[in-house]
This record gives C-alpha cells, structure tokens and sequence, in this order.
C-alpha cells in the first residue's frame, strides 16, 4: 500500500499502481471560518427581520411587490453563502483516476454528484490562470465563495475546471503528477 503523500496543507494524494487520488480541502483558517460564519448568521437575521414586513398589514401592493423581490434575492444568496460556509466546514473535492477514467467530485461529507471522464478523450491538461487584475479574479479568490477553479483540461470540445483555489504552485504540481501519471500508466 502505498502512503498518503502532501503537495501542500490542503493537497494530498495517494498513488497505487493502478490508480491515483487526489483530495483538495478547502479549509480555511480558523479567523476566516470565523468572520463567514458571524457573517452568514447576521444576513439571515437581517434578512428575516426584513422578511417578515412580508406578513404586516398596511403596505401598498407596490412595497409588498419589493419586499416579496428582496426575499427572493436574498433566499438565493442565503443558499449560496450558507453552500460556502458548509463547504469550509465539511466539504473535500476528491479527483481519482482509476479504470481508464478520471472522476472529479466535490462533496459535503459524502454528498455530491461525481462527474466521469474517459482518459483517451482528455486533452490539454493544464493550469487554468486568471487574470491578474480583475473583479472576477478577486472574487474566485474569496474565501466565501466555492469558486476558483485552477486546473483544467478539454474534454470532446469542452473545458472541464477543477481544483478550486489551488495556489500556483499548488496547481503546477497538481498538473505535473497528473501528466506524470497519465505517461506512465497508458494502455
């Protein structure tokens, strides 16, 4: 058997001879965890103290009309930050290359939907840079956000991103095991 391996704190491995795996943590440090989850409970009471005007008698149909908006737009980003904040805490994205395949998967503890590649039709394995200077940049970076992938490949005409928020040289040796890997282990 063969040993769990470190490319970083947050990036480990584990290599048999037919089969490889990869597990990116998307732990964050403890004040940062800290200030989303002061930050998450703060929307959702603000939130539902804005909400509940929905329910008090004497608005005109114009004021209910926005606080009806209001709520959904904030019950769409309840459920996005609250995604985040269950990501940090419980979630893993696990890549396995096994049986001819490479399978990508990001779960909150066991949960999540596993997405299946045939290695023959994986081409252009590579880092995925971002723009250094750009809103969206910054934003994939964002610790409250589940973004950022940094990896990708082209699958039959399309670009497959993975390995959220690997740091450059995360997502460098990430792309040399994987080639390494996919030179080695051919037919």
């Amino acid at each position: 058997m063969s040993e769990i391996q470190y490319i970083s704190k947050r990036v480990s491995y584990r290599e048999l001879p037919h089969e490889i795996t990869v597990v990116i943590s998307p732990r964050i440090s403890k004040t940062k965890f800290t200030l989303l989850t002061v930050w998450l409970a703060l929307f959702i009471i603000c939130g539902l103290l804005i909400a509940s005007q929905l329910f008090v008698k004497g608005y005109d149909f114009y004021t209910k009309t926005g606080l009806f908006a209001f709520t959904a737009f904030w019950g769409w980003f309840i459920y996005k930050t609250g995604y985040a904040w269950f990501w940090r805490k419980y979630g893993a994205e696990y890549i396995r290359i096994h049986d001819n395949q490479l399978t990508i998967k990001r779960a909150i503890n066991s949960y999540g939907k596993t997405y299946s590649f045939l290695i023959g039709n994986i081409k252009g394995m590579d880092r995925r840079d971002l723009p250094e200077r750009s809103f969206s940049a910054e934003l994939e970076k964002s610790f409250w956000v589940v973004a950022g992938e940094r990896l990708k490949f082209d699958y039959m005409g399309r670009e497959i991103r993975f390995g959220l928020q690997l740091n450059d040289e995360e997502a460098k040796r990430l792309v040399q095991l994987f080639i390494k890997w996919f030179k080695n282990n051919k037919g």
